[in-house]
């Protein structure tokens, strides 16, 4: 088994996932799907050309996760990068956690979050 870069975060909002896949995503494929972890429930999945995944799923009124997963730490950078950009300049609070393959921390990004989560 490969070991990718991973991701993992927050998203506060009352948005649903629908509103949140009419965001400028920039050059990211975006789709929503049906989730295979909740009936009834899907999750809005962002990809890039080069293969960086992010998905959104809603597990409260007003909270989302977020996970993401690339082969190397600048693909998984640049799309977190890009989806923090947009939820910021959408004033959506939130946090993202970047591993490295050996899991170890390399980047937070956020918005409206407290450095220690």
């Amino acid at each position: 088994m490969e070991n990718y870069c991973l991701a993992y975060g927050q998203i506060i909002t009352p948005a649903s996932l629908r509103t949140l896949a009419k965001l400028h995503w920039s050059k990211l494929k975006v789709q929503i799907r049906e989730s295979s972890q909740y009936t009834n429930g899907e999750y809005l999945s962002l990809k890039t050309p080069d293969g960086g995944r992010i998905s959104f799923e809603k597990i409260a009124v007003d909270e989302i996760l977020v996970s993401g997963e690339a082969e190397t730490a600048d693909q998984l950078t640049a799309i977190c990068q890009i989806t923090s950009d947009c939820l910021t300049n959408s004033r959506l609070k939130h946090r993202l956690e970047l591993h490295n393959a050996v899991d170890q921390q390399y980047n937070y990004l956020h918005y409206g979050w407290p450095l220690s989560s």
